[in-house]
């Protein structure tokens, strides 16, 4: 018989809620028994802990732990030292505000090792109402020990690019996106990168651009390509560098991006030329020393016969003489620079030159050949100091100069041709006062080319004939042997 106050209504409710909950914990319970081995076979490890932060369950345990030593257990204690400083006020922030989070650390790995983990925490409603939480600890160790190795290795590679110097650029076929890095820049003393076209155009030298421009379609076609040419900076400066790229294609086999880099070997290239003109003078000193010997012995002959003649020519005719006596002696000194410079005879001692007198012979030397086609200024500066150097060295030197100086001039048409002498301008430096002996003439001058061998042993811009050009490379022994210092212009009267 029902209740009158409603009574039987309301415990009728409470026990259908109860059945309600009681069905709902006996699927969370199936639910939970189903989980568990799947959480078992997971890699991760989870962790159930309670709001004092004691382990509840683990779904699986890192040798030599087990459920006996691990569950009740502080969950600090299985954190080590080092991150106990973010791992738990991590986890005290979820529990606070039910926010999920991670946080990377370290922790006891397999049989005492140290791991490296990555952890999410999430807060978790207990049975009894308070609040707990859950972790998810993956080990990252392969990852972490993968990530270090990338970095070591790209440390390597930077270190290596920085000793040879290697520009690095890449190039997306799609789109036509080119992109450089610093060292590129630096290099083209560009500041920002250029295509293939613009980079050939604004920067190839002239004389390898078509080369240059034929690497592109060969670049597409797969072909390695590899190519040493020079480049033009924006301040002028030409470059000699080492250009090199390959293409790699995408899943569909056509191009997609190619990449390379770029050396400056201008040095490389100024060493190789050093080393081929190293072989050539060793050559030429070789050539040099046997002809200088056989000259010699002409003038072992010709020398003690000339004093002899001297001895009893008339009055009238010992100007003669004399004058092939001067020239013999002179072939017997050019004969010494020769193997001088063979490294056949150790250079002459340094004596003192009288540098106006030098002149002033060489001038009535060369009067005859130079006769009225050439006008002939000369100054000698009065009181100039004498100079250390050999005098037959300086007066070599100032022949050669002048012979050179009267050959261009009548290859040159000028019709008023010139060739000024001036010995003198002394100029105080650091290592005290200098003396100048400058040759000029009004001829068409040298090219860029003629000016840079102009100090090479033998080197000439004349036809084959009897006056070949010798004249620069005694001026730079002489320079050598005596601490001078000589100049050469290009410059056009």
């Amino acid at each position: 018989m029902a209740r009158p106050d409603g009574t039987d209504e309301e415990v009728a409710r409470l026990r259908a809620r109860i059945a309600e909950l009681e069905a709902e914990r006996d699927r969370l319970r199936r639910g939970a028994a189903l989980l568990e081995p799947m959480l078992e076979a997971v890699p991760n490890i989870v962790i159930r802990f309670d709001r004092a932060l004691r382990i509840s369950y683990v779904n699986h345990y890192v040798p030599p732990l087990s459920a006996e030593t691990v569950l009740g257990r502080p969950l600090a204690d299985f954190i080590v030292p080092t991150s106990i400083e973010i791992a738990l006020p991590t986890i005290a922030r979820v529990l606070e505000t039910g926010v999920p989070a991670t946080y990377d650390s370290e922790g006891q790995g397999p049989h005492g090792t140290v791991s490296q983990y990555r952890t999410d925490v999430v807060a978790l409603r207990d049975e009894d109402g308070s609040i707990g939480g859950c972790l998810s600890v993956t080990d990252v160790t392969a990852v972490v020990r993968r990530e270090r190795a990338v970095a070591d290795r790209e440390q390597l590679l930077q270190l290596a690019l920085a000793a040879t110097g290697v520009g690095l650029w890449s190039w997306e076929v799609e789109g036509d996106r080119v992109t450089w890095d610093d060292r590129m820049l630096e290099i083209t003393g560009l500041h920002e990168p250029v295509t293939m076209p613009v980079y050939a155009e604004r920067l190839a030298h002239p004389d390898d651009r078509a080369a240059v421009l034929s690497d592109g379609p060969r670049l597409l076609s797969g072909d390695q390509v590899e190519r040493t040419h020079r480049i033009i900076r924006p301040d002028g400066q030409v470059r000699w560098v080492l250009a090199m790229g390959r293409m790699t294609r995408g899943p569909d086999g056509k191009p997609a991006v190619a990449v390379g880099g770029l050396i400056d070997v201008t040095a490389q290239r100024r060493l190789e030329e050093e080393l081929r003109q190293a072989h050539r003078l060793n050559a030429v000193a070789t050539l040099t020393a046997g002809i200088a010997h056989n000259f010699n012995n002409l003038l072992t002959v010709i020398l003690p016969n000339l004093e002899m003649v001297r001895r009893v020519v008339p009055g009238s005719h010992a100007v003669v003489v004399d004058d092939a006596l001067g020239a013999a002696t002179r072939a017997a000194d050019l004969v010494h620079q020769l193997m001088t410079y063979a490294g056949k005879r150790p250079p002459r001692a340094p004596t003192v030159c009288d540098l106006g007198a030098v002149t002033e012979r060489c001038l009535a030397i060369c009067a005859p050949t130079l006769g009225g086609a050439i006008e002939t200024s000369s100054r000698i500066e009065p009181g100039i100091p004498n100079v250390g150097a050999d005098a037959s060295d300086v007066e070599q030197v100032l022949l050669n100069l002048l012979f050179n100086a009267r050959d261009a001039l009548l290859a040159s048409g000028r019709e008023q041709p010139r060739i000024d002498v001036v010995a003198g301008h002394v100029e105080h430096g650091d290592d005290g006062a200098r003396v100048s002996l400058r040759v000029s003439d009004n001829g068409t001058g040298m090219d860029a080319e003629t000016l840079r061998r102009a100090c090479e042993p033998f080197f000439t811009t004349k036809p084959s004939g009897p006056a070949p050009g010798s004249g620069s490379r005694p001026a730079w022994r002489s320079r050598a042997s005596s601490a001078a210092a000589s100049s050469w212009h290009r410059s056009r009267a």
